[in-house]
């Protein structure tokens, strides 16, 4: 079984038997900044640019972003600055929710239109590994739309 297939059957285990994870006090969770869509891997976001203009991504990974600084004259190994420079000098994206998303280059003048394309499969040519804050996908003018996933 996969390490994702794990984490979702744990979750499902968790919410059907109501009870809570007991956490860890050494580990660090992150949370979606307030008014962000909230998404998973596999799903879709469509996002409005405006009138007629609805735009498809599809989530690969959420994932943290993190700086590394070369520990070799040749650059052939790095570690995280977190380990070298201070706390008050970080990156200000450091510790915030990143999406790796696939970007669908068509736009679709509604909505309707770009479910459509999701469900049918028909969005066209893409780019794929784009790093985005999850901040970028607003609530209020993008939607999570969860497609059937394969165990």
């Amino acid at each position: 079984m996969s390490l994702r297939n794990y984490t979702l059957a744990m979750l499902l285990c968790m919410i059907c038997a109501s009870c809570r994870p007991k956490m860890n006090p050494n580990v660090v969770t992150y949370s979606v900044p307030e008014g962000a869509v909230k998404c998973v891997g596999g799903d879709y976001i469509i996002r409005n640019r405006g009138p007629e203009a609805w735009k498809v991504f599809r989530v690969e990974s959420v994932v943290l972003i993190s700086r590394l600084s070369p520990i070799t004259a040749d650059a052939s190994r790095f570690m995280e600055e977190l380990h070298l420079v201070p706390g008050n000098t970080m990156p200000k994206e450091y510790g915030k929710v990143h999406l790796i998303v696939t970007v669908f280059h068509r736009e679709y003048a509604t909505e309707a239109q770009a479910i459509a394309a999701i469900n049918t499969n028909a969005l066209g040519d893409s780019m794929e590994g784009v790093c985005r804050d999850v901040s970028y996908f607003a609530t209020s003018n993008s939607r999570v739309v969860k497609t059937e996933r394969m165990p």
